[in-house]
């Protein structure tokens, strides 16, 4: 709502409906307290916002035991309220309106502090409490029965907290903080590993594949892909299929997923570069249009041999060893789980293997090689990036983005994809 002024400028006063923003969502009050009014018994509903807190007030014959279950049922999980609050009576104003500014002064029921038991109800706890106090909130403890959402998580929250718990071997997803939104509810999900993530998906005409690090994960582009609209975006993870499953066999399982789609675009980072260049051969030996494939923080190398075997230098780490290279490449400190590392070594494995037997190859689709400034593991790329073209036979679009790690994926710029 606004006016013109005299001096013809636009003013801007406010909304004029009943919609607020809350964690980064905008939430209409309207239709939480039209999906209250609809349960058995309710005969009053106000949905108000105190202290950044949606709380719905409502009056009945006598408290409903199963409000929220019900309400639940209409009102997704980073929608619902706060607190749901039975009183005898509605404060009125009067007119006869309810009178909000009495209901906030109303003091709030404290919830009920139920601490967590099994193994996995710690982890959870602790990993979504440690990722609030680094956002600025002040919170020690979470209750599993508390709506994660009510505790001050959101989207964001959730996309660092997913790949926390990925990294050391749980394959939650995005999806099951919605579908699960406490602690209890997550804990009791019996986690599967799936070959891939819908980052994005909406039946669109457009799908972009995105092949991560080794031992990387789909969620390695959860942010980069956020400003991406109109196309699908999936993210393959390689722990997912068998340490002996080839990067031929690998990309075949990728290519059966996304040859139907109008527009194929494809994304491969450091050693996903193979399967990206693999899987783009394969569709274009079936006469498939690749729009474009953009490799990110990759160079052919040279391959060490002893007797004809390959030496794959990043084997020959020990765990601390791996640690210190890794967290000089991505320029802080890092401490990788056993899981990601058995991950990362098969991951490297088989990239050295398939370059050393693919040797050469011709591409249609444009390439686009994108590389960080300050990359020490691409170093001297603006000479060497040209080895590429033994593998596409094509003209290479170099682009370079400011970083000093090898890990720069979410730092790309989002028009680049």
């Amino acid at each position: 709502m606004g006016y013109v002024g005299f001096d013809g400028q636009i003013y801007y006063l406010g909304r004029n409906d009943n919609q607020v923003k809350i964690r980064g969502v905008r939430i209409d009050l309207s239709e939480i307290e039209s999906n209250a009014l609809k349960i058995d018994g309710v005969r009053q509903a106000k949905c108000i916002v105190s202290d950044k807190k949606l709380l719905l007030y409502y009056t009945a014959s006598e408290p409903i035991p199963d409000i929220r279950h019900a309400l639940s049922k209409n009102i997704p999980a980073n929608r619902m309220p706060s607190a749901i609050i039975y009183l005898d009576d509605m404060p009125l104003l009067p007119s006869g309106k309810i009178d909000k500014s009495a209901l906030k002064k109303l003091p709030v029921p404290p919830n009920d502090y139920v601490p967590p038991k099994t193994d996995m109800e710690v982890l959870l706890c602790n990993e979504i409490v440690k990722q609030l106090k680094s956002e600025g909130v002040k919170i020690d403890k979470i209750s599993i029965t508390e709506n994660i959402f009510d505790a001050g998580v959101d989207s964001l929250s959730i996309i660092s907290i997913v790949l926390n718990l990925n990294k050391i071997g749980i394959p939650v997803s995005f999806q099951d903080f919605y579908q699960s939104p406490t602690v209890r509810e997550l804990a009791t999900k019996n986690f599967k590993l799936k070959p891939m993530e819908y980052l994005q998906y909406g039946g669109h005409n457009t799908v972009v594949l995105c092949f991560p690090y080794a031992g990387g994960h789909p969620h390695s582009f959860s942010l980069l892909t956020k400003g991406i609209s109109n196309a699908d975006v999936v993210g393959v993870n390689y722990d997912y299929f068998d340490r002996d499953t080839s990067v031929e066999e690998i990309s075949k399982f990728f290519v059966n997923l996304v040859k139907d789609y109008e527009n194929i675009q494809i994304v491969g980072v450091c050693i996903g570069s193979a399967f990206a260049l693999e899987t783009t051969y394969q569709l274009e030996a079936l006469g498939k249009k690749v729009e474009h494939l953009t490799l990110i923080g990759s160079l052919p190398m040279k391959f060490p041999k002893i007797f004809g075997y390959i030496i794959n230098p990043w084997q020959l780490l020990t765990p601390s060893m791996l640690n210190a290279a890794l967290s000089r490449l991505s320029g802080k400190k890092v401490v990788l789980s056993g899981k990601f590392i058995e991950q990362f070594k098969v991951d490297t494995q088989r990239f050295f293997s398939y370059m050393d037997r693919r040797k050469k190859g011709n591409i249609y689709a444009p390439v686009r090689l994108i590389f960080a400034d300050g990359d020490k593991f691409t170093k001297g790329y603006k000479k060497k990036y040209t080895r590429w073209n033994r593998y596409t036979g094509g003209s290479l679009q170099v682009i370079e983005c400011h970083s000093d790690s090898h890990f720069f994926v979410e730092e790309i710029p989002l028009n680049l994809l």
